[in-house]
């Protein structure tokens, strides 16, 4: 809270400044494998779902050998800073407010899979994608309220 009347009446009442902040970082990854011998046909599939081999045959003595790796990592923060006044008239109580806000997000992930047919040459899928972006702005709002009765408001 500023003190009253520090920036003056046309600022209204109750002037304050607010600030906030956030910070997240997570990351997760997943890993799996698994022999097959009996499957007829099989593929690795690839992150829009198609085969990423011609079908290999894992049976009649064949032995196929799958392994799967994921990773995510997920990053964002963000600062704000916002100016409140409070304007009364009656029973009611406007509150325009003004933001300004800066933030930054980022999320990479990797994935790889392999394929072996154990006597032949392995395949190898492998994809990486990252994403960051900017936000940056400022905000305009209101908040109205209205008395009515001495322990009741309605915001």
């Amino acid at each position: 809270m500023l003190p009253h009347g520090a920036l003056g009446a046309a600022f209204g009442s109750n002037a304050r400044v607010e600030v906030g902040g956030s910070y997240v970082h997570a990351t997760s990854s997943l890993s799996t494998g698994g022999t097959f011998t009996t499957q007829t046909m099989t593929s690795p599939a690839l992150l829009n779902g198609t085969g990423a081999l011609s079908q290999i045959n894992c049976s009649g003595g064949f032995v196929c050998v799958t392994n799967s790796q994921l990773a995510t990592d997920f990053a964002a923060w963000q600062f704000n800073g916002k100016l409140v006044s409070d304007f009364k008239a009656g029973v009611w109580t406007l509150s325009p407010s003004f933001t300004a806000f800066v933030g930054q997000d980022k999320v990479a992930q990797t994935f790889s899979q392999t394929f072996l047919q154990v006597g032949g040459l392995p395949a190898t899928y492998f994809v990486s994608s990252s994403l960051h972006w900017t936000d940056w702005g400022a905000q305009l709002g209101i908040d109205a309220k209205v008395d009515i009765a001495p322990r009741l408001t309605l915001d």
